[in-house]
């Protein structure tokens, strides 16, 4: 019986072809996105999953502070909880790096190098390859490099006892190899040196300092460890430190997150994060695109029922019962899927390199015992019970009778089933047309707001110890070139600033508040393009450095409500300007209070703006001059632009796989809309026929076949576009500075809809419309 109803679904399949291949080509197709955003998925859902004591590691947070703590914080708070095992504090740091093997220098320019504590390896999986990671960084001269870096950097040799330069200014010692991390990590880690250089870097004491916040702490912390307890624990601690007192409403609230919750926290932070709703978002879209793929099956082997009434009634004849067609059907259907999973994986394989570039992740589909069984088992059999199941109950209950009198049809249960599997076909369509524009509306309008400095023609340099010796020297022989305005130094880029600062007010000196700060030199104001609404700017020299400070309008209408902000010292400073809002960070966020020191300390960043005449001889001209002053220094330059689109990359890496994810949903549900209005045209041929003779023109017939799609249209319509308001809307709460809900989205919307409709319908009909009115009633 097995053998005999193999045979036969292999003859069906083959006889049947172009259903066959129209079925075969959605499943496929569905199934390769399927497969290809799951491994996304998995990338995101299981970050950090190698991080072998990920359970027992906490970050101590100051909730006000996005998880950024002094230096002095880490030690301080370990030293009196027994519970801490193990502690790490974590800096980020991107320098050029340097060697020289056997005459030849090899530069690395860019690198994600981190200061940490030597015990940064016993509280995180490194997989050492060379040398002992216990002893890896013991030393301040010591450097453990990761295998991908040291490949870059020494080729074939043996890295360990090597010198390298960073920053052509600080040589370390090579002491260990580490495997790269995979590409889900959290924390990059091309590089690790000892913490405590930073005060090499920085100025005595920048390690242990409690005024800097620029770092992250670690704790490893005993599995026991009651955490709602110790949180409370350092809370006091810590804030004891800072002498607030503990009914005052200025209290730091602190805060143990577990390290795996951190990856889709809202922190800005300098660390990677995911997103969570995105990951819904293509979750969703996902199952959408199986579901049309099996609606498409079932709308097609419905619809095309009536071609196999006499099989199925002749076997009924003989004695065949209804479990033994719907085990033929579901049969044909699993060989079906199974031979659509094939072509699926294979397809996969090849489009990995492409979509692994894409998404900016290393995807591979690894063949365990798991994964195998999952695709080629569960996958298939799911879906040939959710593809074939209906349509099998469909063609096991033909009337034998019926059947042999040429009446196969099962009335309108059918039809209004199949009616509503297209109602949910076009509503996805719409829903999908709605969200996309809705998100590229939103990401242009980010693109094209005024972050309230100008971005354009301002290129960023790396500064180091030998340019701040001669700053002034190059900073006269930059603008001595017509085709430079200025140029001035500071310690971030104008995009995301990161360091903060504690600070003290008169309406509340009891209380510090963690503010952003720059540190920029005198003339920081004009190069950026800023506002002055009150006060004045900087003067160059000594009257002004170290002792004056602007503030933005947030943090002066928080603090100095009454206006009376001109002239008030913070710290050691005083306040002598306030700067028009302006935004430091992502779009994402409101702009926060700021303040901006003039000082030459902590200076990082060089900024240069351009006029925007000869851009390209102008940057060779600040080439030039470069390397006759600092040419142990690479040449590094980035455009203020530049670094303004990448703040919104990952915004537009789910735009764009959004983009093709659901161009391929929709294209997904046209193929099935194809093969219905193919078959309402089939089914309609005789009716065109009469309405030929009698007079009727081709219009009015494309007229009246067209009306059935109409109205699923409209259907689909007041589905789709609540659900696609309140997605949008929910997407949209994301960023601080967003669109309103336009709408020509839905119109669109409906217009694409209807287009899709009758674009199917009458590629059909006017082939049906066009013949000979004696063909059309000699059909059947």
């Amino acid at each position: 019986m097995w053998k005999h109803q193999i045979q036969i679904a292999f003859r069906n399949l083959i006889k049947r072809k172009q259903i066959t291949l129209i079925n075969l080509l959605g499943l496929s197709i569905g199934l390769t996105i399927f497969i290809l955003i799951s491994l996304y998925l998995d990338h995101q859902w299981n970050h950090d999953s190698f991080q072998e004591k990920r359970n027992n590691i906490y970050r101590y947070e100051v909730v006000a502070n996005s998880g950024y703590t002094s230096g002095a914080m880490a030690g301080f708070l370990a030293e009196k909880h027994p519970e801490v095992e193990k502690y790490t504090r974590i800096l980020e740091q991107y320098p050029s790096l340097k060697t020289e093997i056997d005459g030849e220098v090899r530069e690395i320019l860019t690198n994600e190098i981190l200061l940490a504590d030597p015990m940064v390896t016993e509280i995180f999986t490194f997989d050492f390859l060379l040398g002992n990671p216990s002893e890896a960084i013991a030393s301040k001269n010591e450097i453990a490099i990761s295998e991908s870096l040291a490949h870059k950097l020494f080729g074939d040799n043996s890295p360990l006892g090597q010198t390298i330069y960073y920053e052509s200014e600080h040589e370390f010692i090579v002491s260990g190899v580490y495997k790269d991390w995979p590409s889900n990590s959290m924390i990059p880690a091309d590089a690790l040196i000892n913490f405590e250089v930073l005060n090499t870097f920085w100025g005595k004491g920048a390690a242990e300092t409690w005024e800097q916040w620029c770092c992250d702490t670690f704790f490893l912390l005993n599995p026991k460890a009651d955490i709602e307890k110790l949180t409370l624990q350092m809370e006091k601690e810590i804030n004891a430190a800072y002498e607030i007192e503990p009914d005052s409403p200025n209290w730091f609230t602190s805060k143990l997150e577990l390290f795996p919750n951190i990856y889709f926290a809202d922190k800005q932070d300098k660390w990677y994060h995911g997103s969570k709703t995105n990951l819904r978002i293509f979750s969703a879209i996902s199952l959408f695109i199986l579901l049309i793929a099996c609606v498409n099956f079932i709308n097609i082997s419905t619809a095309y029922a009536g071609q196999r009434a006499k099989e199925i009634g002749l076997k009924k004849a003989v004695g065949a019962a209804k479990r033994h067609i719907r085990r033929q059907f579901l049969i044909e259907t699993y060989f079906l899927s199974y031979l659509a999973i094939i072509i699926a994986i294979t397809l996969t394989e090849l489009l990995l390199p492409f979509y692994s570039q894409l998404i900016g992740r290393e995807l591979s589909l690894i063949y365990t015992t798991r994964n195998l069984l999952i695709l080629l088992i569960i996958l298939p059999s799911l879906l040939a019970l959710l593809a074939g199941f209906y349509p099998s109950i469909i063609l096991s209950s033909f009337n034998v009778i019926n059947v042999l009198k040429g009446q196969y049809t099962k009335g309108k249960t059918n039809g209004t089933f199949r009616k509503a599997l297209t109602v949910f076909q076009f509503s996805i369509g719409i829903f999908l047309v709605i969200a996309t524009l809705g998100l590229y509306t939103q990401l242009q309008f980010i693109q094209k707001m005024n972050p309230g400095y100008q971005k354009e023609h301002l290129v960023y340099l790396p500064s180091n110890k030998k340019m701040d010796k001669q700053f002034e020297t190059f900073a006269d022989q930059l603008t001595s070139n017509p085709n430079i305005k200025g140029i001035t130094r500071m310690n971030s880029s104008l995009i995301n600033l990161q360091d903060g600062q504690g600070l003290q007010f008169k309406d509340n000196p009891e209380k510090t508040h963690i503010y952003n700060n720059f540190i920029a030199d005198f003339n920081f104001v004009e190069i950026a393009g800023l506002e002055i609404l009150e006060g004045r700017d900087f003067i160059k020299g000594d009257a002004d450095r170290d002792k004056c400070i602007l503030i933005n309008e947030t943090l002066a209408k928080k603090h100095f409500p009454q206006g009376d902000a001109i002239g008030e010292m913070v710290r050691n400073w005083k306040i002598i300007g306030i700067v028009k809002d302006f935004n430091f960070k992502s779009l994402h966020n409101t702009i926060e209070p700021l303040i901006i020191v003039y000082s030459h300390n902590k200076v990082s960043t060089i900024a240069v703006r351009l006029t925007g005449s000869q851009i390209k001889g102008t940057l060779n001209f600040i080439r030039q001059k470069w390397e006759q002053m600092a040419p142990d220094y690479p040449f590094e330059y980035e455009f203020s632009e530049e670094k303004f689109e990448r703040l919104y990359h990952d915004d537009k890496q789910f735009l764009k796989l959004f983009l093709i994810f659901s161009g391929l949903a929709i294209f997904l549900a046209c193929l099935g809309l194809f093969a219905m209005a193919s078959f309402i045209a089939e089914r309609k041929t005789k009716e065109i026929g009469v309405r030929k003779v009698l007079g009727a023109p081709i219009e009015n017939i494309i007229l009246m076949l067209s009306k059935e799609f109409t109205q699923w249209v409209m259907i689909a319509n007041l589905i789709a576009w609540p659900a696609a308001w309140y997605f949008l809307n929910e997407w949209l709460n994301n960023f601080a500075y967003r669109i309103e809900i336009q709408w020509n989205f839905f119109l669109i919307g409906a217009m694409f809809a209807l287009f899709i409709a009758l674009l199917t319908i009458l590629s059909h009909t006017l082939k049906t419309a066009r013949k000979n009115p004696v063909e059309s009633l000699k059909y059947e």
